[in-house]
């Protein structure tokens, strides 16, 4: 009999770190094996944000739980998956996991922003508790890198629960670049960088504007691609005009939200992926961007490190170093043979670690221990 699974979330467009995660999944599970299923969370109005408490979150909550009830009530799943995010999102995210065990699904739970690690020290010592208890739910844990499998493992998360499975691109994106051969880039020619993801703060866009005022007056030749779309109201037009204020019209531009032919191109054509953000947990537009062929240069933020091989696959820097980013970029456009080598030993990487076949069979093992007898969940699990 085929293994039942709901998964809570959204599928792209529009495109998103879960939507693509949740994807991946779609993909690569083995359908003689599995029935999928999504409950649909909806598209977030963009003027709210998980952690903020306001009538529309309220709603849209109480709609998530009689979803939840209802389909678990009538379509008895095997497992249900749940994204963790961070807020009140939080105690949805434990009132959903009760309803689903309670009609008999085992609880998977993921997590993907790095909201929660941020927010979890500025909570009270009550929400501490409750939160700790939310948090030992789940019947396994996805943790996408050590660093975060720890911090569960720390707040009280048995360890037996916690698999490591890392973020995997979409289907066709190895695919689009199986026959890819990268050349040395001609040291007169222009260099161009690439970011992508939500335009705004948290991913440090205003920080591409100092970090091109320095570029220009380094003289180093190059052109900036800023894809992706605001991330809160107001935070493009903000940027924008930092950008008109500090940088060269000729040397940049906001592309919006790319369709997949779009980011492939976008991607065969820069030399190298710039992301100074300064929060995440396991970017999928840095393994996107590996699985081309691009050097990474970003900050040491969530499982960036871990993704990131410092002086290997990319360069690294702390958060807010806008020198350091600065130093990096000249570095490989000083070097065309360094930033070839590199790119080329990320591709290596991401190709033996973020193909969704790959992340797939990882899920479909940890489905697997789950229901059967015995240790199995991250019984190779150490904290590091």
């Amino acid at each position: 009999m085929k293994k039942r699974i709901l998964f809570f979330g959204h599928l792209p467009p529009p495109s998103s770190g879960e939507g693509n995660i949740l994807k991946s999944f779609f993909q690569s599970l083995p359908k003689s094996q599995y029935e999928l299923r999504l409950m649909e969370a909806g598209i977030r109005d963009s003027n709210t944000t998980p952690a903020k408490i306001s009538l529309y979150n309220f709603l849209r909550m109480f709609k998530h739980i009689w979803q939840m009830f209802w389909i678990c009530l009538t379509w008895r799943p095997h497992y249900v998956h749940i994204f963790l995010t961070a807020g009140p999102a939080v105690f949805k995210f434990g009132i959903l996991g009760i309803i689903a065990q309670m009609t008999g699904a085992q609880l998977v739970a993921n997590h993907q922003s790095g909201l929660i690690i941020e927010q979890y020290d500025q909570y009270s010592k009550t929400k501490k508790a409750i939160v700790r208890w939310i948090l030992r739910l789940p019947q396994a844990w996805i943790a996408t890198s050590k660093g975060w499998g720890n911090w569960l493992t720390d707040h009280s998360v048995n360890p037996q629960k916690v698999e490591i499975i890392p973020n995997a691109v979409k289907m066709e994106l190895p695919w689009a670049f199986r026959d890819i051969k990268r050349t040395i880039r001609s040291p007169e020619s222009c260099f161009k960088l690439l970011t992508v993801g939500a335009v705004g703060y948290r991913k440090g866009t205003d920080l591409m504007a100092q970090i091109c005022a320095k570029l220009e007056e380094s003289g180093v030749n190059y052109h900036l691609t800023i894809a992706g779309v605001e991330e809160h109201p107001g935070e493009m037009e903000k940027i924008k005009a930092m950008f008109i204020d500090m940088v060269g019209d000729e040397n940049y531009e906001f592309a919006g939200q790319l369709e997949y032919d779009q980011l492939i191109n976008a991607l065969k054509s820069a030399h190298a992926l710039v992301f100074p953000t300064r929060g995440d947990n396991y970017p999928v537009a840095v393994a996107e961007a590996m699985m081309a062929g691009l050097p990474i240069i970003a900050t040491r933020i969530g499982a960036i490190p871990e993704m990131v091989d410092n002086g290997s696959t990319g360069l690294l820097v702390n958060e807010e170093d806008v020198d350091g980013m600065v130093e990096h970029i000249t570095a490989l456009f000083d070097d065309p043979e360094l930033c070839l080598r590199m790119g080329n030993k990320a591709r290596e990487v991401a190709l033996k670690r973020n193909t969704p076949e790959q992340v797939g069979m990882m899920l479909h093992k940890l489905l697997k221990s789950m229901s059967e007898p015995g240790p199995g969940i991250g019984d190779a699990y150490e904290h590091v």
